[in-house]
């Protein structure tokens, strides 16, 4: 209770006291007895004028000189708070109160924290509260009599604090970070920013740890952690720094040297990497090599050979490794070829030579050299053993067997040494036999000859088959040569092919044979057939016959296996076979195949009008081998109306009346449709006022030198008379 007490001294004969107190225009009085008064029912924030008058049993006495005293102040309200997140100063307001000569703004905590300003207006600043506290804000109003706190108070929440104990764990893996901290007083979310001079990427939760994702790779970020609260933001956690996992490495290029199969690996870096480990690996599993190095080259000494190799880089930045590089495949150079071996043939001259497989090898080449004059070779790609032809008689030849792949050749393998047979016996000649399946071989005798030595012919085939015949004479006849094969043929003064008293071998070929698997495509357009068969492996040339049911006849000649026939007739069968030549004979014919050109143009087309119905009947001549015919009416407008039929009539329905129309006529086999007929121009229902009445219209035609956009041909210009 607020009470203001008054006093004064006794007045001689007073038997009462009035005292009366008067602020504005209110008056509290009362009265006592004794020389004390107290008021408790004064107004805070008034200046009082106290003044007592005494009473003797008869009259009262003069007021007493007023005693002014000033009540407490009013208590403050309207309290509220504004606090700079960044500064952490708040700013208390509230509205002034009456009797108060100065104010104090305390802020306090459970804890016992506390914070105050004074000031003499209604606000005042407080400065450094510390982060992450709730305060209570009051405020007191004070002057010289009394200090009054203010019911009314208000809550504060101080900036959160600054996150501490930030840590950063990387996953390299899928390129994030997992960021953690410890709590900090105050805060509702935490915000985690990571800032590179390439990307920024942020997250933000109510946890304690949160996950950068989607960092781009050879970054350096600044990782820094925000406490907030529904208001401010604390200042950013000390930057961590943060590397990102290495980028994959791009173009990656390899090159191996086929002389030293030395490898030669090359990549462009991608950002930021501390060092490339580079991985070279077999195609069986097995590691080559590997480097690890500073710089975007690296070089690997004689890789194993025959080998296909996968080459992969990673970067690396502190423990993180990037992906694995795109492979780059690669072939070593082949390997050399071992187990070089051979055989002469005494019959061919030729020497055939075999080894062992190379690894990494798609192709081999035998060599052969016979001295400074003398040198031959053979390919193959997937045999190894090939056959070196052509060689000559009595001379040692050096053979060696390269391997070779898209890239490089192996070195020459060991060689091995052949010497071919002499020729002692002059040349000979042979002569086939077409259609007769022998060979006449001719040769001359030997000097010195007696007359009873006997020649032995022999004959190897293509497919290594074998003729032969022997006379005392100077010719013999080897039977049972087949077609489409070549023959080498030698002639031996004994039974021992690789004898001294041997010829050179002479090659000759025998007729081919007849061409198999003929087959015709006839194409309707170019009234032309193209005429395909098998290849004959001796045949120079090939001519084809297309021979029709009349006797007429259409050829081509080609040295490759198809041929066109063209300027075919329309309407006709035709056979159609195929002979090949070599030299002086041609083969039998092939099989006999059998093809129908498409129809001719119909021919002779009229066109009746009925222009009852507005429909024209349209009439042509039958072709041999058409199926079905297909009449055509356009307007001028591009309009067009059909009808089909297996039979030379068709009726078109709907014509419109007063339109000219150009009919045409198309004939088709099934296969093949012929050209379009020479047309016919007529105006439906012109002269014949287009009435119910039944009219029989003809058409006659006349020659116009204008030309049909269907067919390119001259145009029947029709005369329409209708009665």
């Amino acid at each position: 209770m607020k009470v203001v007490s008054l006093s004064w001294d006794a007045s001689n004969g007073t038997k009462l006291y009035m005292v009366s107190a008067e602020a504005g225009n209110k008056t509290t009085a009362l009265t006592t007895n004794v020389t004390t008064a107290h008021f408790s029912d004064f107004t805070c924030g008034q200046n009082y004028n106290l003044t007592v008058t005494s009473h003797s049993q008869h009259c009262p006495g003069n007021p007493s000189t007023p005693a002014s005293v000033q009540t407490w102040p009013c208590p403050p309200a309207g309290i509220s708070t504004m606090q700079d997140c960044l500064s952490s100063i708040v700013m208390v307001t509230w509205q002034a109160s009456n009797g108060s000569d100065y104010y104090t703004a305390t802020m306090q905590t459970d804890s016992g924290i506390s914070n105050l300003c004074m000031s003499d207006t209604h606000e005042c600043s407080v400065p450094g509260l510390k982060c992450g506290q709730n305060f209570t804000v009051s405020v007191t109003a004070s002057n010289q009599q009394c200090n009054i706190t203010s019911t009314q108070t208000t809550s504060l929440q101080s900036v959160p604090c600054v996150p501490i104990n930030v840590l950063v764990g990387m996953d390299c893996a899928n390129n994030t970070a997992l960021v953690s901290w410890s709590a900090s007083p105050g805060a509702v979310q935490y915000l985690v920013t990571a800032h590179s001079s390439h990307s920024n990427v942020s997250c933000q939760t109510s946890d304690l740890n949160c996950s950068l994702d989607n960092l781009a790779c050879g970054n350096r970020y600044t990782v820094q952690v925000v406490a907030m609260d529904d208001n401010c933001s604390s200042v950013p956690s000390e930057g961590l720094i943060l590397n990102s996992a290495p980028c994959l490495p791009q173009n990656v290029s390899a090159d191996v040297s086929c002389s030293s199969n030395d490898m030669e690996i090359s990549w462009d870096a991608i950002r930021e990497a501390d060092h490339f480990l580079v991985s070279v690996i077999a195609d069986n599993g097995g590691m080559i090599d590997s480097c690890n190095t500073t710089n975007t080259t690296c070089s690997i000494s004689n890789v194993t050979c025959g080998d296909t190799l996968r080459v992969q880089v990673t970067s690396v930045r502190g423990t993180c490794r990037s992906q694995h590089s795109q492979i780059q495949s690669i072939m070593s150079a082949p390997c050399q070829p071992q187990g070089v071996r051979g055989n002469i043939d005494c019959v061919t001259n030729s020497a055939w030579i075999s080894w062992d497989a190379a690894a990494g090898a798609d192709s081999y080449t035998v060599l052969a050299v016979g001295g400074e004059d003398y040198t031959a070779n053979c390919t193959t790609s997937s045999n190894t053993t090939c056959e070196v032809e052509d060689l000559a008689c009595s001379v040692l030849y050096n053979f060696s067997v390269i391997a070779k792949n898209s890239k490089c050749e192996s070195q020459p393998s060991a060689i091995i040494d052949l010497e071919t047979a002499p020729c002692s016996l002059p040349a000979i000649t042979a002569d086939a036999q077409c259609h007769n399946s022998s060979i006449l071989v001719m040769w001359d005798l030997m000097e010195g000859s007696d007359g009873n030595t006997v020649y032995t012919a022999t004959a190897e085939a293509a497919d290594h088959t074998y003729l032969s015949c022997n006379n005392t004479g100077t010719s013999c006849y080897l039977h049972g040569a087949r077609c489409d094969l070549h023959y080498t043929i030698i002639v031996a003064g004994s039974s021992d092919q690789c004898s001294s008293t041997r010829s050179p071998p002479y090659k000759i070929s025998m007729e081919p044979c007849p061409p198999t698997n003929v087959s015709v495509d006839i194409s309707c357009e170019n009234r032309s057939a193209l005429v395909s068969w098998s290849p004959s492996p001796v045949a120079e040339s090939y001519h084809v016959v297309a021979r029709a049911a009349d006797g007429h006849t259409h050829t081509c000649n080609t040295t490759s296996n198809n041929c066109n026939v063209t300027e075919l007739h329309c309407d006709e069968q035709y056979t159609v076979f195929v002979t090949a030549s070599h030299e002086n004979c041609t083969s039998k014919a092939s099989q006999n195949v059998t093809v129908n050109t498409g129809p001719c143009q119909p021919e002779d087309l009229s066109v009746t009008y009925h222009c009852n119905n507005q429909s024209a009947l349209l009439s042509w001549a039958a072709s041999d081998n058409a199926g079905h015919y297909y009449g055509c009416a356009q307007a001028g407008n591009g309009d067009m109306l059909y009808c089909q039929s297996t039979n030379p009539t068709c009726s078109i329905q709907g014509l419109d009346c007063g339109t000219a129309y150009t009919f045409s006529v198309q004939a088709s086999d099934g296969t093949c449709n012929s050209s379009f007929s020479d047309t016919v121009q007529s105006v439906a229902g012109k002269g014949a006022s287009c009435s119910k009445t039944q009219y029989v219209c003809t058409v006659g035609t006349k020659w116009n030198n204008t030309s049909s956009s269907l067919s390119q041909l001259p145009v029947l210009q029709t005369l329409l008379k209708c009665s």
